[in-house]
């Protein structure tokens, strides 16, 4: 109904907690099967049916209820905290709308409001919430088919005792056809004025006996004297009493009602002139007869003729204007005359009876009255011709289609006319809505007596009780307490401040209600008070001239709910105790693994505060590989997996966070997936140890493997120099004496050549093994450089290959004998792999320094092979593990066909 309620109040629903049972009776909560109004709450009391006073409020709760819906008047209300609209079935029928369709959001009506009057309610509506003010104005409304509607309305605000709205209630009425009917009467009237002020005629409104009530203006002209002195003068002062043709006129105008004709008229300095007078006699709408009377001056007859003729067609429209007027009334307009016949009948007929209004014309009207009413129908029609007005008559029509209409008369008899003017309503709703009032009020006497809330009425300054239901009885374990004062019953709430509350509302007026409200009583009369919590609204209860004369009061008993929670409060302060100092990270993340509690300790080991992770995704806190990872945990948390796993975390400060991750999923009572409670334990310290060790176990192991290696070249270097010492010195004797033979035994001269021959042959093989065993430069400093170049020399002795040797960027000081010693056994190896397996022709070798580190890459244009392939071959294995040593990474690029290059860079 209003706009922005909840936006305009959010700063007023911190959580106010309060149980409402208004006993307001023109509040509705629709029932689709029973429609009607329902009071969502009412009074009565153990002796209810016994009780004089409660059965007039009962009758006056039907009346209003009745007045309402027969005004049209919609009821409903606002609730702030539930931010629903709650509104009954007139309400929703001002918007073309049925409450069964309607969900309770109020802005679905307001988007009915016209474009126009929406700033203009806004603002009414924010000045009354800052004046604490009642709402009281119009404004209009466009239903769905494009038909625009006015509404009526007024409302009252209802606050709490610290000044925040809690509801707001109101009415609203449809009051379209009241604006429709005044804008064709201002119409009319318009329309009159303008007739009444601009014609040329003198116009006057007399009443029969020739007083003058008022006059035009241009009877001011023609008669030359002001309005006052027109209406002093009276009509036997305007005309020449002498003049024959007066008495005619007078004598004929009340035969027939109207007259017309010439007489000798006088204006104010007694001059005269012929005027033509048309009267007519004509009944007002108070059924006073009053005259009205057209003097038109002859001496300026052309003007006057054309005057007539003007003052004819604003009298015709002004006709038309009223018969439309009576036409669009929703109630029945008719004359009936002496014989009890219709004269006439206005086009509500049809509505209501079913009849055109030419149908009923000349129709005796006790022939359409429901035979058992006839009787007493009958005899409301002499009272009304004895001269009895009646103004509540209720009797019962048949319709043309068979059913039957109650219909609610008020009659007049015109003695004059000798016809009865009557005005019918149907009030066939106003019988089904008796029948709902008995009906509800029977629901309400139920619910009084069933109600889950205590309740009750107290009268007067002092407080006696009126009515009070059963629960109330068992809050305060009493009996018999009506008629008595609150002080009688509860003398223990004096000194809690209970009346002072009381005497608020009722000098007052507003509503009070508190919510948990701590209230003591004294069950056994013994002084021991019983702590009590309860929620409950004291009301003001007004008379029906709308004085206050009472307090509503409403309660609910919430004692148990309050210890209860406060148990549970003082269970989590000590839950949040344990959270709080605990040693270990707890995290609680829900089905979308969004963040919804964190301790204090996971903060620290996070380097976040609770509100920077609170609302964030786990992910958050993780690089790619653990949001991978973390994916696979999820899915199956999901599926009821709990465990333990060591994870990665990324620090606010991006430092790396190693933790011990202990998760369990959580399921509802329908074992659906909730999200998971993990325990965070930080190892980083741990992890960061471990590696370490392991860098020194890895580091041991290198320098153990240099010290193998450096072993191996040692005895390599024995063996080569005890070959190259000993066993060839021997086998270069043996050749010496070998030659000495030739001159000394010419027989044996084949056989000691070939022998020379295979003693040279071994003399050569043990130099090259000598010099693969001993290896590069002997010198103190190993020229890398030169080594290579020497290993490439020998190769190129033996073979038809050609092999490139580029070290262009290569600086010999750059790496110690041991790495040197690895690079050129690297290169040996894979040279000898290369001319025994791969069958190529070209070879290229680059040794590069760049950027800090050592590359090398040994590249063939031979057959190739698999990489992926298992391969029996050591080889490469030792590539790899000599490479390992100083911290070098190998990678090798070949395939079947096309050459394979081994590369190798040390960091």
């Amino acid at each position: 109904m209003l706009p922005g309620l909840d936006n305009l109040y959010s700063n007023h629903a911190n959580r106010l907690c309060f149980h409402k049972h208004n006993f307001n009776m023109r509040k509705k909560y629709y029932n689709v099967e029973t429609p009607g109004r329902d009071m969502s709450s009412q009074y009565s009391s153990t002796d209810f049916k016994n009780d004089a006073t409660s059965n007039e409020t009962s009758a006056h709760l039907s009346r209003v209820l009745l007045a309402t819906r027969a005004a049209s008047i919609g009821i409903w209300e606002y609730v702030f905290e539930q931010k629903r609209l709650i509104a009954d079935d007139v309400l929703m029928s001002h918007f073309g709308k049925t409450v069964p369709g309607y969900s309770g959001n109020y802005e679905i009506l307001w988007d009915y409001v016209h474009p126009d009057d929406k700033k203009r309610v806004a603002e009414e509506y924010k000045k009354a919430l800052n004046d604490r003010a009642d709402l009281a104005f119009e404004y209009r409304i466009t239903w769905d088919d494009g038909s625009l509607h006015y509404i009526k309305l007024n409302a009252v605000f209802q606050w709490d005792v610290s000044g925040k709205p809690i509801s707001l209630v109101g009415s609203s009425q449809n009051i379209t056809s009241q604006k429709e009917a005044g804008y064709a009467l201002r119409e009319s009237e318009a329309k009159f004025r303008t007739f009444y002020e601009n014609i040329q005629d003198a116009l006057l409104l007399t009443v029969t006996d020739g007083n003058i009530l008022a006059a035009n203006p241009a009877a001011s002209e023609i008669f030359q004297m002001t309005e006052e002195e027109i209406c002093r003068a009276g009509r036997l002062g305007l005309v020449d009493l002498s003049d024959p043709r007066l008495q005619p006129l007078i004598a004929e105008r009340a035969r027939n009602g109207w007259a017309k004709g010439e007489v000798t008229c006088i204006r104010k300095d007694g001059t005269t002139f012929p005027g033509e007078i048309t009267s007519v006699i004509f009944v007002n709408a108070s059924g006073e007869n009053r005259t009205s009377m057209v003097i038109r001056d002859l001496s300026e007859s052309r003007n006057a003729e054309k005057n007539l003729i003007a003052t004819s067609c604003a009298l015709q429209q002004a006709v038309n204007g009223l018969n439309k007027i009576l036409d669009s009334s929703l109630d029945m307009i008719c004359s009936v005359n002496e014989e009890g016949r219709f004269v006439t009948v206005s086009s509500a007929a049809e509505r209501i009876l079913g009849y055109k209004p030419d149908e009923l014309t000349n129709t005796s009207f006790i022939d359409l009255v429901l035979k058992e009413d006839v009787e007493i129908t009958l005899k409301e029609d002499v009272k009304i011709r004895n001269g009895q007005s009646v103004t509540i008559f209720e009797n019962r029509y048949i319709h043309k289609n068979g059913s039957i209409v109650p219909l609610l008369w008020s009659a007049a008899w015109d003695d004059n006319d000798k016809v009865t003017y009557c005005i019918a309503k149907d009030v066939t709703e106003k019988k089904v809505l008796e029948k709902a009032v008995e009906l509800e009020r029977q629901r309400f006497l139920d619910l009084y007596a069933q109600a889950p809330s205590c309740m009750g009425v107290i009268k007067g300054p002092t407080y006696v009780y009126e009515l009070a239901n059963p629960l109330y009885l068992q809050l305060i374990d009493k009996k018999d307490i009506i008629g008595k004062t609150v002080k009688e019953v509860l003398p223990e709430l004096e000194s809690q401040g209970i009346f002072e509350l009381l005497d608020g509302v009722y000098n007052t007026g507003e509503t009070f209600s508190a919510s948990e409200m701590l209230v003591k009583f004294d069950f056994h009369g013994d002084g021991q008070l019983v702590d009590t919590y309860l929620n409950f609204i004291y009301q003001a209860h007004r008379d029906i001239e709308n004085k206050i004369d009472g307090i509503f009061f409403f309660a609910i008993d919430v004692t148990e709910q309050v210890l209860s929670r406060k148990k549970i409060e003082e269970s989590a302060k000590r839950y949040r105790q344990i959270v709080e100092t605990a040693q270990e990270g707890i995290w609680l993340i829900d089905e979308n693994n969004i963040t919804t509690f964190v301790n204090k300790k996971l903060c620290e080991i996070l380097e976040y505060s609770e509100e920077e992770m609170m609302g964030r995704e786990i992910y958050d806190f993780m690089d790619e590989d653990g949001k991978e990872l973390a994916a696979t945990m999820m899915v199956e948390k999901q599926e009821g997996q709990s465990g333990q796993k060591n994870f990665k975390y990324i620090a606010k400060s991006g430092k790396e966070i190693w933790t011990t991750l202990s998760a369990n999923p959580l399921f509802n009572e329908d074992n659906r997936y909730k999200g998971a409670l993990a325990m965070v334990t930080d190892i980083t310290e741990r992890i960061v140890l471990e590696k370490q060790l392991l860098d020194e176990k890895i580091n041991n192991q290198k320098e153990i493997a240099k010290a193998a290696i450096s072993g191996q070249e040692k005895e390599r270097r024995e063996i080569g120099a005890e070959l190259h010492d000993n066993v060839n010195q021997l086998l270069a004797t043996a050749n010496l004496f070998l030659g000495h033979s030739l001159h000394l035994a010419e027989g044996y001269k084949p056989f000691i050549i070939n022998s020379q021959e295979y003693v040279l042959t071994a003399i050569e093989e043990i130099r090259k093994l000598t010099k693969a065993l001993v290896g590069p430069s002997k010198a103190k400093e190993m020229d890398l450089i030169v080594s290579i170049k020497d290993l490439v020399t020998d190769i190129l002795r033996v073979g038809e290959i050609k092999i490139r040797f580029a070290h262009d960027s290569y600086c010999e000081p750059v790496s110690d004998d041991g790495l040197k010693l690895v690079i050129y056994r690297i290169i040996q190896e894979q040279l000898n792999n290369i001319l025994k397996h791969a069958e190529a022709t070209e070879i290229a070798i680059d040794l590069k320094y760049e950027n800090g580190r050592i590359s090398l890459a040994i590249e063939d244009n031979g057959k190739g092979f698999d990489t992926n392939a298992n391969r029996n071959g050591i080889g490469l294995k030792n590539i790899q593990h000599r490479a390992e040593i100083y911290n070098g990474e190998v990678s090798i690029r070949s395939s079947p066909g096309n050459g394979c290059t081994v590369s190798v860079i040390f960091q």
